[in-house]
């Protein structure tokens, strides 16, 4: 069973806390309780938590204290951390001590709940895998790479040729020429993150858990001819082979892109941490694997644009050189009539652009659009855009699919009118008019729970880049001023209404008026009922 430690210094929020979470049905069995800084590192030694939720702001010593305190002597309890308007400068020193997550006061009771059945899902997970990495242990002591993986590896980096050493690599005994290939590269993301304070002894037994976990995720699948091996540190490479024909390649580039987003669900799934894989194109006999391994590894270097957690392809051989025509004028136009949110000009110069290369005799318009993907996705990045609908995966995996012209073109250009349609909408309102209508909308919502990605969405623009802008409009973040406009809106019925603190708590978006005065004392200094003594205005 999971045991958990609740530290707020306020009581009527750590009682509601306590009182109102269905511990036993969370599998959480024993719960224990302190109000101030000291008390909790005390408690924290005699009860040993798994799971600690602290106050930032504790007497005697502040919650930043006690997390330090416990991640000295426990690497692994889970801290989240509650934290006010004003608490915003201790979160990045937080995320130091390794918190686990944290959530804004006021408390919104749902938002607790999955903040602690996240918290004990994490504990299990880590058990798991501890349990996991402890039998692996037992096994890596005696272990050291297989001699066929280190004659496999040869031969992918051009160290021996293929007829020397096929007989030597059961993998490829049975194999002829006809076989065809495919490679992928698979990057552990933050990998040097993760195992920076580990052993050399544990990093060897964690890449041997990534090319177990890996070798069983391709043998779930019935794919019996992939091999599995480390090239790097972090890295792993798989090699695949179908003994059949590339008159069916359109099949297998299919089949290929399905075993990679195999390989990430499993890593996603099991050790909690994803993977960028690198994907070569199909290649005919195992004398080539040298020019799919490097393919592979040639398609990871997009990682740095792209992102991490994606599926990224070997570049297509056909390209402009091939053709001697030259595009790029057309390609400029387009991408600078996407970037001034103009749609109607940048199909236009997109119609032109495909016009030219069909009319040059190219019979494929696959690497032209290839050619596209990266400035497009730097546009991305420059203009914040987020959302669905400009998610470069589907684009690149119906490049990499073997379709034909009509369907890559409808690809690329829905992608094209997306990326433009989402810049026109961030260019449509002025910042000032934009910020302005914003703090509007927030006055008119004072009673209801405001979240920024509510209001991003209203405003067509991505929730950080708005966020962003209205920061640098106010000096001030959103959570900071909508916790202002609700208690200035709080004073001033206060003193000039006879209304009942609970209708007015109602009024700002507070259903518990009990913790409506709590808040209100922490951000003003003194009670509702003192402040309308204070201010109360009389007849004369």
């Amino acid at each position: 069973m999971v045991k958990a430690l609740v530290v707020d210094d306020e009581y009527y929020i750590r009682e509601g806390i306590v009182t109102s979470i269905p511990w036993g049905e969370l599998g959480i069995d024993t719960v224990g309780e302190a109000e101030e800084g000291l008390e909790a590192w005390n408690k924290f030694q005699s009860l040993r938590p798994d799971i600690v939720l602290l106050d930032i702001n504790l007497p005697k010593l502040s919650g930043i204290e006690v997390a330090r305190r416990i991640r000295n002597v426990d690497q692994e309890a889970q801290i989240l951390f509650l934290t006010g308007y004003d608490d915003y400068s201790y979160l990045k020193e937080a995320i130091t001590l390794q918190a686990v997550d944290y959530l804004l006061k006021p408390i919104v009771y749902d938002d607790l709940l999955q903040l602690f059945k996240a918290a004990v899902s994490k504990h299990h997970e880590k058990n798991k895998s501890k349990q996991y990495l402890s039998l692996l242990k037992s096994q890596i002591q005696s272990l050291s790479q297989a001699p066929q993986d280190i004659i496999l590896l040869d031969l992918l980096q051009s160290r021996t040729r293929a007829d020397e050493i096929v007989s030597q690599i059961p993998f490829l005994q049975a194999h002829t020429r006809e076989h065809i290939y495919y490679v992928i590269s698979m990057e552990i993301d933050l990998y040097e993150q993760l195992s920076s304070e580990r052993s050399q002894q544990d990093k060897a037994t964690y890449m041997y858990a990534y090319q177990k976990l890996a070798q069983e995720a391709a043998d779930q699948i019935n794919l019996s001819d992939c091999r599995i091996i480390s090239d790097f540190p972090g890295r792993l490479i798989a090699v695949i082979s179908y003994g059949v024909s590339r008159h069916m390649r359109t099949y297998f580039d299919e089949q290929i892109i399905e075993l990679a987003q195999h390989f990430q669900r499993v890593f996603r799934d099991y050790l909690k941490t994803t993977i960028t894989a690198g994907v070569s194109s199909l290649v005919n006999g195992y004398d080539r694997l040298p020019e799919a391994y490097h393919q592979s590894l040639h398609a990871l270097v997009q990682k740095s644009a792209v992102g991490s957690g994606k599926i990224l392809f070997a570049p297509y051989m056909e390209t402009r050189i091939h053709h001697h025509i030259d595009i790029m004028p057309l390609e400029l136009s387009m991408l600078s009539r996407m970037s001034e949110g103009n749609l109607t000009l940048a199909q236009s110069s997109y119609r032109r652009w495909t016009t030219k290369i069909y009319a040059s005799g190219a019979s494929s318009i696959k690497g032209y659009a290839k050619n596209l993907v990266m400035p497009m996705m730097r546009m991305i990045h420059e203009f914040h855009l987020e959302g669905d609908a400009i998610d470069v995966q589907p684009l690149l995996t119906g490049l990499v699919a073997n379709r034909s012209n009509e369907e890559i073109e409808g690809l690329l250009l829905g992608y094209i009118t997306s990326i433009t349609t989402e810049i026109a909408q961030t260019k449509k309102i002025p910042v000032s008019k934009m910020i302005s209508k914003a703090k509007t909308w927030i006055s008119e919502h004072l009673d209801e729970e405001l979240r920024l990605t509510q209001l991003a969405e209203l405003l067509h623009i991505s929730p950080n880049h708005f966020s962003v802008l209205f920061k640098q409009a106010t000096g001030v973040t959103f959570t900071e001023y909508v916790l202002t406009a609700k208690f200035d809106k709080a004073k001033e019925l206060l003193a000039n209404t006879d209304m009942k603190i609970s209708d007015i708590a109602s009024e700002v978006g507070y259903i518990d008026s009990n913790y409506f005065s709590i808040a209100f004392k922490k951000h003003e200094g003194v009670t509702p009922s003192v402040y309308k003594k204070m201010n109360v205005v009389t007849d004369p």
